[in-house]
């Protein structure tokens, strides 16, 4: 004290403030990530600021946690998705807005995470397996593991930006079942490419270039001739051709694309059969 006028000690967390009190700071709360939320007390004078500053400190052990204020699941859905769009393509793109669209927002969109259980999204997954899509006879496994692998997404995004969620849905699992797949016998096999050698317009040869090679149907779109080198007999896959939606107003619904493909390992160079290599030597002529 000097003439009657007290100084803080450092620590205290007492200031005189510009309009003549005083001024305590005190730990009020905590936040889920342990950001200290600060309460004040004012008095007139720097004795009486000290005690009630004291009430305060004396309740420290009993500091509440604020939980952070999870927003609903369309915002951060909304966040994720414009997140993914600068490493995804604009296919895979329009898928995941669909499956957000059609599906995943008008269960959960006005969700909060917290609200969101294991139990709420395993009892919806069974719902679209035996009701789910335009006419409620069902969706595929592959189409309902889809929605779930969003759902986990959205789910980490959420749990990254600090945001308490109630449930992991990663260890929901949708089985799928394998359907058998129907190819062409021998017989089959000769019969088309008899009927493609008699009829040799550019869609034949697409159709004899998959029997052969095994190409996807998008890849065999997005061939060139360039692509081909007869010199050497082979083939070289580096792109894929895609109709898909366009999502943007105003313009035609769909648009064609040729990209290259979701995977390194999809760009390759494979060889020519014999037959094949003969087949397209009479095409290319013509």
């Amino acid at each position: 004290m000097k003439g009657g006028y007290f100084m803080p000690k450092k620590g205290e967390n007492i200031y005189k403030r510009k309009d003549g009190r005083w001024e305590g700071r005190y730990i009020k709360a905590r936040t889920n990530e342990g950001k200290i939320v600060y309460g004040y007390v004012y008095s007139k004078t720097y004795r009486e600021t000290k005690i009630k500053l004291k009430e305060k400190n004396s309740t420290i052990n009993n500091v509440r946690f604020v939980k952070k204020q999870t927003p609903l699941f369309s915002t951060l859905a909304s966040e994720w998705y414009e997140s993914i769009k600068a490493y995804t393509k604009l296919s895979t793109q329009n898928k995941y807005h669909n499956l957000l669209t059609l599906y995943i927002l008008p269960q959960y969109g006005k969700q909060t995470f917290d609200a969101i259980t294991y139990e709420f999204i395993e009892s919806y997954c069974r719902f679209l397996l035996k009701s789910g899509g335009k006419k409620e006879q069902g969706l595929s496994p592959k189409t309902v593991n889809d929605v779930l692998s969003i759902i986990r997404r959205i789910t980490k995004f959420a749990a990254q930006k600090g945001f308490y969620v109630a449930c992991d849905p990663s260890a929901i699992q949708v089985k799928q079942g394998s359907k058998p797949i129907r190819v062409l016998n021998k017989i089959e096999q000769k019969q088309l490419c008899m009927y493609i050698l008699n009829n040799p317009e550019p869609c034949n040869i697409g159709i004899l270039v998959c029997l052969f090679t095994g190409l996807r149907i998008g890849e065999i779109c997005a061939l060139r001739w360039e692509n081909i080198s007869l010199s050497e007999q082979t083939i070289y896959i580096h792109q894929t051709l895609q109709r898909i939606q366009n999502l943007s107003d105003n313009v035609p619904k769909t648009q064609i694309i040729i990209t290259t493909p979701k995977s390194a390992c999809s760009i390759r160079t494979i060889p020519l059969p014999d037959e094949l290599y003969n087949i397209l030597i009479k095409h290319q002529k013509a």
